[in-house]
Parts: C-alpha cells; sequence; structure tokens
C-alpha cells in the first residue's frame, strides 16, 4: 500500500524496569507478519538512488525477515549454501561494530538506525547493499558478500560510474 504522507502509529515499549511507554511513531515505512508492505509516497519518491536509504527495499527486507518468525529478528531463512553460525557470526561483527561507534560518539558507516535492533540492522544493511554498495563493502567486506551469496545478485556491479554518490553523513 502507499500513501500520501508519513504516518503515526501508537507504540507501546517496555523498559528495563518494565515500566510501560506510549509514544506516537511517525513511520515513513512498515509492515507485518501476514499484513501488507505499506510505505509513504514522499518516502517512495526518495527511494531508488545510490544514497543508501530505499524504504522498498527496507520493508521487503522485513518481509523476508519474517518469513521464518513472528518479529523481525535479523535472521531470515537461509539459502543452503550459507550456514547459520556464518550468517550470526557476520552480522553480530557488524552490530557490535555500530554500538562500538555510537558508544564513542563516532559516525557509523551506515544508517545508524541498524543499531536499534538487529531486525532493523538487517534491513538497513540490505538498502546499503543495493542502494550504496560500495559503502558497504568498504565498511563490511564480510557482510557484503553474505549479502551477495543470500540475494544471489553482485551489486557492485551496477554502480554507476561516478564516484560521488552524494551521500548523507550517518551519526
Amino acid at each position: 500500500l502507499i500513501l500520501p504522507d508519513a504516518f503515526r502509529r501508537r507504540v507501546e515499549e517496555m523498559d528495563e524496569f518494565g515500566v510501560v511507554h506510549e509514544y506516537d511513531d511517525e513511520r515513513a515505512g512498515e509492515t507485518s507478519h501476514q499484513g501488507p508492505v505499506v510505505v509513504a509516497f514522499p518516502d517512495l519518491m526518495e527511494s531508488g538512488d545510490f544514497s543508501g536509504f530505499n524504504v522498498l527495499i527496507h520493508e521487503f527486507a522485513h518481509k523476508l525477515d519474517l518469513g521464518n518468525s513472528l518479529d523481525v529478528d535479523g535472521f531470515p531463512p537461509l539459502p543452503g549454501d550459507i550456514d547459520p553460525r556464518e550468517w550470526h557470526r557476520v552480522f553480530m561483527a557488524v552490530w557490535d561494530d555500530l554500538q562500538s561507534r555510537l558508544a564513542r560518539g563516532e559516525a557509523t558507516p551506515i544508517d545508524d538506525y541498524a543499531a536499534t535492533h538487529p531486525g532493523e540492522c538487517f534491513a538497513v544493511c540490505c538498502e546499503a547493499f543495493f542502494t550504496a554498495p560500495d559503502l558497504l563493502h568498504d565498511a563490511y567486506p564480510a557482510l557484503f558478500d553474505l549479502l551477495g551469496r543470500y540475494f544471489r545478485q553482485q551489486t557492485l556491479a551496477r554502480l554507476p560510474p561516478s564516484a560521488d554518490h552524494a551521500r548523507p553523513e550517518h551519526h
């Protein structure tokens, strides 16, 4: 579904002390286990270049992630030639690097939203794999190779010849 604008969802989250917090969250897209992929038109129109942002890729990555569980967890169903232990090891290295960089106040090589949840890490890395493959390859070569095997794609070959892709800085 394509909505004319960003949309809001009421969110309830429990903190580490067991206190439930409620707030409205503005979203560019979302998906659920058996529900549709929903995206906001303005964010859809900002997708499709080599900036590292693509709401459709992000939401469909969540849909893939939901292929073997009710929640996104960064561990989608894997093809037979990818060992689950390798998947876990490679993604945990990226997760740990993102967490460490943020703890030190450093910029991250990919959107720091990846550091909020393992499922978001997978989705953001998928965005980068398809829309900023050189950046992902340089920052996390093992992950880039793993996603290449997962998607059966060589995204660096599709990168335009220009070295400057006008990417936003990630914090």
